[in-house]
């Protein structure tokens, strides 16, 4: 997985200011429902579409690192990310730990709208978003003939 970095969540990881893509790496499965569609006009082909999913993984997700200063300074800097933002000091004077977490995203897709949730559980902070949204099958608009 791949995730940019917002300018207020570089800012607070003070041992690499300069990283503006985040990363993960995760392992896991995903247990999928499909539906069979209507046979659309002029054809006998019935398509399977995905109805719902649920996706469970394991794995280290870069934004969830945590860092302690190696020294006094690297320490000032965590408390008080403001005063390095000028001369941060190098990734050595910081001991970072990346924990595994669990990972859980799940859609359920009605027509042309879907509904999910994604959890992101584990040492430290946890994330969980719901959302929802529209989908647009473009070969209405760009169909070859």
């Amino acid at each position: 997985m791949l995730q940019s970095v917002a300018d207020q969540q570089r800012a607070a990881r003070i041992w690499n200011l300069r990283d503006d893509l985040y990363d993960a790496h995760t392992f896991g499965g995903r247990l999928a429902l499909y539906q069979r569609e209507k046979p659309k006009e002029k054809s006998e082909e019935k398509p399977w579409m995905p109805a719902a999913y649920i996706e469970f993984s394991r794995g280290r997700f870069q934004n969830y690192e945590t860092a302690v200063g190696r020294n006094v300074a690297a320490q000032k800097c965590l408390s008080d990310p403001r005063s390095c933002l000028a001369a941060p000091l190098p990734q050595s004077d910081y001991i970072i730990t990346k924990p595994w977490r669990t990972y859980i995203e799940g859609r359920i897709f009605l027509k042309n709208v879907f509904v999910g949730f994604d959890v992101n559980n584990g040492n430290g902070r946890d994330d969980v978003r719901f959302l929802a949204g529209l989908y647009i099958d473009f070969n209405r608009f760009f169909s070859l003939k």
